[in-house]
């Protein structure tokens, strides 16, 4: 690997870590629709740093300076320092929108079990197989 490749994977890795930052202090900020603003340059980031790491794995680490290799590790570091965070964050987001989707439906099942029903008989209140909507019939069709 040439220091031309290893100052250009340094600088992947933090563009990188800084866009899991960004992210992860949206998560926990609990603005989810300004996630979308940082999805391509995510992505743009992500796929860098894969096809450099790459490179990098083709061609060692040979005939690096020491300084370039200790900016590497910092910059792996900071990386996977980031990367946790974004995933403990991503869990939390992904636990609360379910605790809200499952408090959104008993609300629905709440208001639908109240809800006056006919019964096979045509009487108001249901046959007891589960509440369904309202419905009339026009004897006119």
């Amino acid at each position: 690997m040439t220091g031309s490749t290893a100052n250009r994977l340094t600088e992947a890795t933090n563009r990188l870590s800084d866009v899991l930052k960004r992210e992860t202090k949206i998560l926990r900020t609990m603005r989810p629709q300004d996630i979308q603003t940082l999805r391509q340059e995510k992505e743009v980031a992500a796929n860098t740093y894969l096809g450099l790491m790459s490179e990098v794995q083709e061609n060692g680490k040979a005939g690096l300076a020491q300084r370039e290799i200790a900016a590497l590790r910092q910059a792996a570091h900071n990386l996977h320092t980031a990367t946790e965070a974004n995933a403990v964050a991503l869990e939390a987001a992904i636990h609360a929108n379910e605790r809200f989707g499952e408090s959104v439906a008993a609300a629905v099942r709440s208001k639908v079990a109240a809800t006056a029903t006919y019964g096979r008989d045509g009487r108001l209140g249901g046959a007891g197989r589960g509440a369904g909507a309202p419905v009339s019939i026009s004897k006119s069709l």
